[in-house]
């Protein structure tokens, strides 16, 4: 929930995130973006044999940064992504694999999946994809996700995390000095383009204005999340922090300041 407070989303940054990128410029440094992250790999590893036999569904694909460790892992791969240029640069970057078929990639908005009921068993919506969609539309998106799952099947996430941006001090010094110093530069002009807004600090989610563009973004605590994928029939979730660390504890999670969280949950019921 969004405190009245905070001041909510236009509804023009919508169209925006999806001119931002369709911008053959940021289609190009997606194109080039090849790691897994720490939290994802370690995921990953958990789910074991799981993996290999799944079909899987990467929403919200990109340049294909997860496609290249992914769809050779598992036994059926599909990637969507609202941005066409996306699409498109999947389509080339893998049509020579021995996995790639036509339908590997498409265009689709993660508020409409274009799939049936309980057709893949993992469904991955990485590097906080589900935080471009519009606070109104997020459990319609979380909805989508639980539907084209398979009962017990796997739902994985990163959010951005509110503790992050009004937490004390300075960021954890983890990775380095150039990665703390261009995280200390970020937080300190995403505190800039957020001046004059009310104080998040009672809250546990907020609409907030991202660097380079000002757009909005999700901005949540762990416990929020947990209560929103609990609402949407996602349960049994486990947090991890960026560098794939499990947080167990209620205490951990409202200390936890990386800049985004991973969530690893099943969907219940039949």
């Amino acid at each position: 929930m969004i405190d009245s407070g905070v001041s909510t989303p236009d509804p023009a940054d919508d169209a925006a995130w999806r001119r931002f990128y369709s911008a053959s410029e940021v289609v190009a440094i997606y194109r080039r973006d090849e790691r897994l992250q720490p939290a994802e790999a370690t995921i990953l590893s958990l789910l074991g044999a799981d993996l290999a036999q799944a079909r899987l569904l990467d929403v919200g694909v990109g340049g294909g940064r997860t496609t290249a460790h992914l769809a050779s892992a598992c036994l059926h791969y599909r990637g969507v992504d609202y941005a066409e240029g996306m699409v498109a640069v999947c389509q080339e970057r893998f049509r020579d694999a021995a996995w790639y078929a036509p339908e590997s990639f498409r265009q689709a908005d993660a508020r409409s999946l274009p799939f049936e009921d309980d057709s893949f068993d993992i469904v991955l919506f990485s590097f906080n994809g589900l935080d471009h969609v519009p606070p109104e539309a997020r459990a319609t998106a979380l909805a989508q996700c639980q539907r084209v799952l398979r009962p017990g099947g796997w739902f994985i996430y990163s959010g951005h995390n509110l503790n992050w941006f009004d937490g004390p001090g300075l960021p954890p010094r983890s990775a380095g000095w150039r990665a703390w110093i261009d995280e200390l530069r970020y937080r300190r002009r995403t505190r800039q383009l957020n001046q004059g807004t009310a104080s998040t600090q009672s809250l546990g989610a907020a609409s907030l204005r991202d660097p380079p563009d000002g757009l909005r973004l999700h901005y949540a605590r762990p416990a929020e999340h947990l209560r929103e994928l609990q609402a949407s029939g996602l349960g049994e979730a486990r947090v991890f922090n960026r560098r794939g660390r499990e947080i167990t504890r209620d205490a951990d999670m409202k200390r936890v300041r990386d800049t985004w969280v991973y969530y690893l949950a099943r969907r219940t019921g039949g």
